[in-house]
This record gives structure tokens, sequence and C-alpha cells, in this order.
């Protein structure tokens, strides 16, 4: 009984405190309920922009991976332009700066102007990075990349500088061991002297001008229509004197028609074969060696 009247008493004094509290708070009711409703708005809109950005995180991603299949810097363009501050945008500006940096290294043995308009690209992407993101990785490369677009430009006091901040703050990164090599090295005597030699050198163009000059056609020189084509036509621009001489000794030239009136044929009767009768053959015995010698006269 005692245990009864106990919970009784317990229930009939919380009803009690709640009948208080909400009498208490009836005046403020409206705002209780404005507050609640906000609260619920917000959760409901921060749901709805969490998966909002996971769906634009996981596209910005895919067209990323298919930038990095193409390799072409557009594409990383289009990342960055078309799903700005996200990691995947800052990553593909990476890119985009990396890829300005190979190219104006390449630039260096063959154009000087052109080497520099890219390494300045390079240098203005690396220092966007460093000033928008907060990603430790991407800082990481975008210090690397300035220290090493420095150096190519032959700045060896900022290229020092960009590697000292590399050690300085990732030392355990992964490119810790070549900054602490670069710092080594430009610091060298030998380097710098490197560098000052190959900063005066100026690429030229293997040809000033074409190998070949290109063959010359007029429309003055098109022959006529009665005209032939062969002697006029001479893809080698041959002298036109000498191809038509040469023409001439290399054709033999065509024998004219003879005008000379042939001979009359002969009018004359041919004469009657002789009817005398031939001789009889002579039945002399000739003499022969010795009867010559009997002949002979003798000698006194």
């Amino acid at each position: 009984m005692k245990s009864e009247k106990r919970h009784q008493l317990e229930q009939n004094w919380l009803a009690d405190q709640m009948g208080k509290t909400i009498t208490a708070a009836k005046p403020y009711a409206n705002i209780v309920l404005g507050v609640a409703l906000v609260v619920v708005i917000a959760a409901v809109g921060l749901t709805l922009w969490t998966r909002k950005a996971s769906t634009e995180s996981a596209r910005a991603w895919q067209d990323f991976y298919a930038a990095l299949d193409s390799g072409n810097a557009i594409e990383f363009e289009n990342v960055v332009e078309h799903y700005p501050g996200s990691v995947a945008a800052h990553w593909a500006e990476v890119l985009v700066a990396d890829l300005h940096l190979s190219k104006g290294c390449d630039e260096l043995f063959k154009s000087r102007a052109g080497a520099n308009q890219e390494l300045k690209k390079a240098i203005e992407s690396y220092d966007q990075l460093l000033d928008t993101s907060s990603n430790p990785a991407i800082r990481e490369r975008a210090t690397l990349g300035l220290a090493r677009a420095w150096e190519s430009q032959g700045d060896l006091d900022k290229a020092a500088k960009h590697y000292e901040a590399l050690v300085k703050q990732w030392p355990d990164g992964p490119y810790t061991t070549f900054a602490e090599w670069r710092i080594a090295a430009v610091a060298t005597p030998a380097i710098r002297k490197f560098y000052d030699e190959f900063a005066k050198f100026d690429p030229k163009p293997a040809y000033s001008k074409p190998a070949l000059d290109p063959l010359k056609f007029d429309d003055f020189d098109m022959p006529s229509p009665d005209e032939p084509l062969v002697p006029r036509f001479d893809p080698l621009n041959l002298d036109e004197t000498s191809a038509t001489e040469s023409s001439k000794t290399d054709l033999p030239e065509p024998e004219s028609p003879s005008t000379e009136t042939p001979a009359t044929p002969s009018t004359e009767v041919p004469a009657t074969p002789s009817t005398e009768v031939p001789k009889a053959p002579s039945t002399e015995v000739p003499a022969t060696p010795a009867d010559a010698k009997s002949d002979a006269p003798e000698e006194e």
C-alpha cells in the first residue's frame, strides 16, 4: 500500500510540474514553435545540401579522371571552371600548372620567349593554389612546382626559398629529399655559373628560310589552247631556251621530202640480137712447151 501511494504521489507531482511548465511557457509558445520550425528547416536544408554537394563532388571527380585519361590541359581547365573551390578542381589546377611547367622546360631549347610565357603561367597557377587551397597535399605540390619553375627561369634565390619552405613545412613529405638535394645544388658556384651561361643561350630555328624555294607560277605563263604543253611545262624551273635546245638535240629532226624531179624512163629500143653464125672451133693442136723451144732460133 505504501509503495502504491508513493508512486501515485510521484505521478501527481510530475503532472503538477508539467502543468506549471506549460502554463509558464504558454506565452512563449509561438516563439518556441518558430525556433523548432527553423531547426527543422535547417536540418532539411543541410541534408539536401550535403546530398547535392556529394553528387556535385562525384561529378567533379568523374570529369577529373576523364581529363586525366585524355591528358588535355583544356579538359583540366574545364574542371576548374565548372567546379570552382572543389578538391577535384584544385588538383586539376595543379596538373594544369605542371603541364605549363613541362612545356616551358621543353621550350627553353627551342624558343626563349615561348619558354618564359609557359613558365609564367605555371608560376601564376601555383601561386593561386597557395592562396585558395587549404589541402596540405595540394599546397605541398604547389610549393614544389614554384621552386622548380623559378629554377627553370634561372632565379636560383627564389627557387632555394621555396625548396627550403618545402623542407620546413613537410619534413617527412615525399619531396623532402629532392628539395634538400636542390638546395645544396643551387648554392654551388658551378651550378650558378651554368645557369648564368644558359641565360645567354638564345636558340635559333634550324632554318631561317625554306630549304627550297617554292615553285613560281603565274597565270600569264599558261599556254594558249593551240600551244603544246610539253615544251612550256617545266617542273624543275629550267631555262626555256636551254629546254628548247635540249629538246632539239635529243629529238631527231624529220627529213623534208626531196624536190628533185625523178628521171623519165628511157625510150631507146634495144638492139636486135646478131644472126651471124659463129666460126667453128680451130682443129689446130696447140704447141707444147717443147715445140716452142725447138722453134726458137739457135744462138751463134
